[in-house]
């Protein structure tokens, strides 16, 4: 019995440790631009996300049928360059798979189950629309 509540209080604070960051980014429903890159493959877009009027800026990576795979909030200021980084453990001899976009974070591909499942949250809960963005390529 007492290890049940333990895990559903477990549960329970892991569910709102996901949940409220997205909460408080409040209503994403706007226009912006978009810098992307597709992977050598055609298997991935990675992007960074400019909304107006937000204090910030989001790197994501999506399927080039726009399904939302990653979300990753930066600073409005962080630099864009003008290509991304992609690497690939059988071509170029590194332990994973993984794309970047200088002076960002890795993205290991392919995401993970909780990477996808924060960026489904974060579409249905900020109503973010990445129809609504101007896309630009990064080079």
């Amino acid at each position: 019995m007492k290890k049940s509540k333990f895990l559903s209080l477990v549960m329970v604070v892991g569910f709102l440790v996901l949940v409220l960051p997205i909460v408080f980014k409040g209503d994403l429903n706007r226009s912006g631009e978009a810098y992307f890159e597709a992977s050598p493959d055609s298997e991935y877009v990675v992007m960074r996300v400019y909304l107006n009027d937000v204090s910030r800026s989001y790197q994501m990576l999506m399927t080039p049928e726009r399904e939302l795979l990653f979300v990753k909030m930066n600073g409005r200021d962080t630099y864009t360059t003008n290509g991304a980084i992609w690497m690939y453990k059988a071509r170029d001899n590194v332990s994973h798979d993984y794309v970047r976009i200088v002076y960002d974070s890795d993205i290991a591909l392919p995401p993970s189950l909780f990477q996808r499942l924060y960026a489904w949250l974060f579409i249905h809960i900020t109503g973010f629309d990445i129809n609504k963005m101007e896309m630009k390529p990064l080079n």
